[in-house]
């Protein structure tokens, strides 16, 4: 079976569709084809034009279809999650967030702290760990996950600083600095990504157990997202340090110039999506999610 990958378009583009394929044609004539079999999800970066038959035969193949504002800000997502429903798995999903909420809630703590373990300075992972397993309270329980983050930031805050690279307090809407608006942009690409994952495996991705759902959020996405946080900030940190980004590559807003994304988001899907190690650590992840639900 042909491995699907996700399919990022960066720039102002339309999609036709050829036969079983998709055609991407750019400003300038150019056309380059993709199979349908190889696409798993379509990500559509700033002003991208399909007609509503295009946008329907993707949806009618499982393809999920996320748009972002040119700068990367996640606008929505279209799925057909019909397609791709597990019975089993979501009612084992909602008993779990009636009756075992906070043992799931702690399990994804418990993975992030883990993975803080083995970056962050002077940081105190057995207080932490016996912390995670005496509170009682989401609201306790996030504040620990919380603290041990603070850990991690100060770690990489310090890493940027001897590089001449100011990074303040992890700040969202609008990001602060550079560093803050790169994060976001990593953040987003992966928080959709697991959404898509969630969605091919017949999970609801709006029901989550650590995070609360607020609007259009997918809180079992930002649970999931939890796993990885550690691995998406550093990749963020090697940008800067590399200098594949400068800070003259963001804008007054301090979200990356559109002519940046095609190289971040590119080296960002070959290393997180595209790689056997991806894949493999991600399916790990949601094998012992699945299997966590299971067994309660």
């Amino acid at each position: 079976m042909k491995q699907k990958h996700p399919l990022y378009i960066l720039r102002k583009s339309e999609i036709r569709r050829q036969g079983n394929a998709i055609a991407i044609v750019d400003d300038g004539g150019e056309r380059k084809l993709f199979p349908l079999s190889m696409i798993g999800q379509i990500w559509l970066f700033g002003r991208v034009a399909m007609s509503d038959g295009v946008r329907n035969f993707l949806l009618e193949n499982g393809v999920e279809i996320l748009y972002l504002s040119s700068s990367g800000r996640l606008l929505g997502i279209l799925d057909n999650s019909r397609l791709r429903s597990n019975h089993r798995l979501r009612l084992a999903q909602y008993r779990a967030f009636e009756f075992h909420r906070m043992a799931m809630a702690r399990h994804f703590v418990r993975s992030k702290l883990e993975t803080i373990r083995d970056v962050a300075r002077e940081y105190p992972h057995e207080a932490f760990m016996e912390r995670v397993e005496s509170v009682e309270t989401l609201e306790e329980l996030l504040g620990i996950e919380g603290s041990a983050t603070v850990y991690l930031f100060d770690t990489i805050r310090e890493d940027l600083a001897s590089a001449g690279i100011s990074f303040g307090q992890r700040s969202y809407r609008p990001p602060a600095d550079p560093v803050n608006g790169l994060l976001s942009l990593i953040y987003t690409l992966h928080y959709g990504y697991f959404y898509t994952l969630l969605v091919a495996r017949g999970f609801d991705p709006y029901i989550g157990y650590l995070h609360h759902k607020r609007g259009r959020h997918a809180p079992l996405a930002s649970d999931l997202m939890e796993t990885r946080r550690v691995d998406l900030s550093l990749f963020v940190v090697e940008c800067f340090l590399e200098e594949r980004v400068t800070i003259e590559d963001f804008d007054e807003r301090h979200r990356l110039k559109s002519g940046m994304l095609r190289p971040v988001v590119s080296e960002y899907a070959r290393r997180f999506v595209h790689s056997d190690e991806a894949r493999s650590l991600h399916r790990h992840i949601m094998d012992t999610f699945e299997k966590e639900l299971l067994c309660r």
